[in-house]
């Protein structure tokens, strides 16, 4: 079956009987069993939306979802804002992973670091189609970045994902995926995969009216 995609200017537009789809190229997004457990487990678990970032390694044409980074956030239940500070203590995790233990700690740390190039998050019970504040978020994201990947999952089981490549200047809408079990060689160091996913649990910590804090801690 032929992939469609629209340019970054098409999706602009938003006109399809001006421009129509063009033909994508044949990229697919691989999903590692232990990513995919783990993000169905944070699905499960949490009672409203909820977001998490994902390490992804690049060979041409073919993404690999690698792991989770699932940051602090304050969620509700038609939206979820990840804190600054927690993704960003997370990603120093990743940075900091090899140090004392190889002499190019550094290196590999920020090699880690480029690898997050996936933004996911829950609609619990509702359709997987992106809403107008997804959009916006990810037109955030992908800005430059050579690709990027936006999923959205919920409890019955859907997940959509859609791929942005920036040598491309397009955006694969629902793109095509699998779940493979791959070997990880260097599984990140983060609150979610630095433990066994029948471990992992989700605190809610505070709530507030509609608002409810989640923690990993």
């Amino acid at each position: 079956m032929i992939k469609y995609a629209k340019s970054l200017f098409q999706r602009k537009v938003r006109d399809l009987r001006i421009l129509p789809p063009v033909e994508a190229p044949d990229a697919k997004i691989i999903v590692s069993e232990l990513a995919y457990e783990k993000m169905r487990n944070i699905v499960d678990i949490a009672t409203t939306e909820i977001g998490w970032h994902t390490i992804v390694e690049r060979d041409g044409y073919t993404f690999t979802i690698t792991d989770v980074i699932l940051p602090k956030q304050v969620a509700n239940g038609v939206t979820c804002e990840i804190d600054p500070t927690g993704l960003a203590q997370e990603l120093m995790k990743l940075y900091t992973k090899d140090k004392g233990i190889h002499e190019d700690w550094a290196s590999r740390g920020r090699d880690r670091m480029s690898k997050s190039k996936g933004w996911f998050h829950s609609h619990v019970n509702m359709g997987v189609t992106p809403s107008g504040q997804d959009e916006l978020r990810f037109n955030e994201l992908i800005q430059g970045s050579p690709f990027y990947i936006r999923g959205i999952m919920n409890k019955r089981g859907d997940m959509k994902l859609d791929l942005y490549i920036q040598d491309d200047q397009m955006i694969i809408e629902d793109a095509t995926w699998i779940i493979d079990k791959i070997e990880i060689d260097d599984p990140m160091f983060s609150v979610v995969s630095g433990l066994k996913n029948e471990e992992f649990t989700l605190e809610i910590i505070s709530t507030d009216d509609a608002d409810i804090y989640y923690t990993t801690d």
